[in-house]
């Protein structure tokens, strides 16, 4: 991901007793206890991508299918409006970037789902990441796109691990990052898998990951 940039709108340092003001911290946006990356997308770096798309649905047979799949980053839901000086919106350029898809390329409503489910843990408050939620708000949108069923997420056994601290409380070192430690949700689906592991050491070899690595994983801070 793009490191975000700071500038002239960076915000003032919030007072204790204004916990729901915005605060910027190395190039990190920390709002109400979550710590966000800043939007600096435009419409013109949005087009790349889209016509980037464009060549490789030209280029492949029809046969293949060829998906767009554009994943907005916390700030679009949880960074209030007036701040968007300091990050622009996403859904628009979102929009933009479908529209100039060639037929033959289905744009995927990620924003959409997600949008719905904004009142879940879909994001991690203190990492760059979305949760295992998240993700799976994202697979069933790319699953109605698609034309297929997603397996329900009622099906599949859940369990947690945590707390820990992510990339962003690290970077910021924030009190009220620290204060909302994250936790890990995770799903197991009900079906045969492989979980194979690759080193930088050797990335022509892989080999199957021992089972305590696939899900029963200890998360540390």
């Amino acid at each position: 991901a793009k490191e975000p940039r700071t500038g002239r709108h960076a915000a003032a340092k919030a007072a204790p007793d204004e916990p729901n003001r915005m605060v910027r911290r190395n190039g990190i946006l920390v709002y109400h206890g979550r710590a966000m990356q800043a939007f600096g997308g435009s419409k013109a770096r949005t087009l790349r991508w889209s016509h980037v798309l464009n060549a490789y649905r030209r280029a492949l047979p029809p046969s293949v299918r060829v998906f767009g799949v554009a994943i907005p980053t916390p700030a679009a839901f949880y960074l209030p409006e007036r701040y968007t000086k300091v990050s622009r919106r996403e859904k628009p350029l979102i929009d933009s970037a479908y529209d100039a898809l060639i037929p033959g390329i289905k744009g995927v409503d990620v924003y959409g789902e997600l949008d719905a489910h904004r009142d879940e843990y879909i994001f991690f408050r203190t990492d760059h990441h979305w949760t295992g939620r998240g993700a799976y708000y994202g697979y069933r949108a790319f699953c109605q796109a698609a034309g297929f069923a997603p397996v329900p997420l009622a099906t599949m056994a859940a369990g947690t691990k945590g707390p820990f601290l992510g990339s962003l409380y690290w970077r910021t070192r924030d009190p009220s990052l620290k204060a909302n430690a994250d936790s890990v949700e995770y799903f197991k689906p009900n079906v045969g898998y492989e979980a194979r592991c690759w080193s930088r050491r050797q990335p022509d070899r892989t080999r199957r990951c021992r089972p305590e690595y696939r899900f029963d994983f200890e998360c540390s801070s």
